[in-house]
């Protein structure tokens, strides 16, 4: 039995599975900790997660197990059509754990150094919170002079996400810690290099020839991480996507996840994951 993102379910499902025999795992990655994810993690066999730091609270019982993320919906995506300006993108809700002022900041800081940026941001506000931040965001664009430069737009169906990042040179994400952001998996599925501040995802964007992470709040150090990505030579950019992609296909596709469910469920040979 599989819970997936729900403690209830785990919880609900426990004396079910202890009669029956039966292995209870619980999927969950979030950075949000509560009394019911406890006891949850109390009743499963098993707590798998993305990455090392996508759960609250790291134990015996958790194995990271990569994103399910399905490759071919992000296949192909082309290289955006010639344009003097790079474009960046951001998708989700606008929550405080999105931390999109930093993000904002980030922009204003390089385009003020002189470079040709600009910035879409794209999710929905459904929450009263989100709702006041958005309002906060925007007068932010106003305050630094940034509204033609800084788009912020409304959320959008999953199916317009690929053709969204196939439009851009680059993903930001600003997300705080404790979060696998699945948005950054799937921008590196299309190819396209993604600048991240999450230490979780630490790990998975080091190594390129491109500055990729920096510090969670830290305007000046995204600054000058899109400043040197938009002084990147194209064909850098291209193969640091490739790379992005390669890693992502190899430990956090659909098929991948789904290989260490079974094996995590005791239906196959050994789970391939660190314990």
């Amino acid at each position: 039995i599989l819970g997936h993102m729900c403690p209830d379910y785990v919880i609900a499902a426990g004396p079910i599975a202890r009669a029956f025999g039966c292995r209870l795992l619980l999927w969950f990655a979030h950075p949000q900790d509560s009394r019911k994810l406890r006891m949850a993690e109390r009743t499963a066999n098993l707590v798998l997660t993305s990455l090392s730091g996508a759960y609250p609270r790291p134990g015996p019982k958790v194995r990271a197990i990569g994103q399910a993320i399905d490759i071919d919906r992000f296949a192909g995506a082309p290289e955006p059509a010639p344009h003097g300006d790079l474009r960046l993108l951001a998708l989700g809700r606008t929550s405080d754990s999105k931390d999109y002022g930093t993000m904002i900041s980030g922009v204003a800081a390089v385009r003020a150094a002189g470079a040709d940026v600009s910035l879409k941001i794209v999710g929905p506000s459904v929450t009263e919170r989100e709702s006041a931040i958005r309002g906060d965001l925007l007068d932010m664009l106003k305050r630094e002079d940034l509204s033609q430069a800084v788009r912020l737009e409304e959320g959008v169906r999953p199916g317009q996400i690929p053709a969204l990042l196939g439009e851009a040179d680059a993903l930001l994400s600003t997300t705080i810690a404790g979060s696998g952001d699945k948005v950054v998996f799937e921008a590196m599925a299309a190819g396209r290099p993604v600048i991240a501040s999450n230490p979780a995802m630490g790990e998975l964007l080091a190594g390129t020839r491109l500055t990729l992470t920096f510090p969670p709040g830290d305007a000046r150090a995204l600054g000058g991480a899109i400043a040197a990505l938009a002084d990147s030579d194209p064909e850098v950019r291209a193969a640091t996507g490739l790379e992005l992609r390669s890693r992502v296909a190899a430990g956090h596709s659909l098929a991948h996840w789904a290989d260490e469910v079974v094996a995590a469920a005791g239906l196959a040979g050994p789970a391939r994951v660190e314990g």
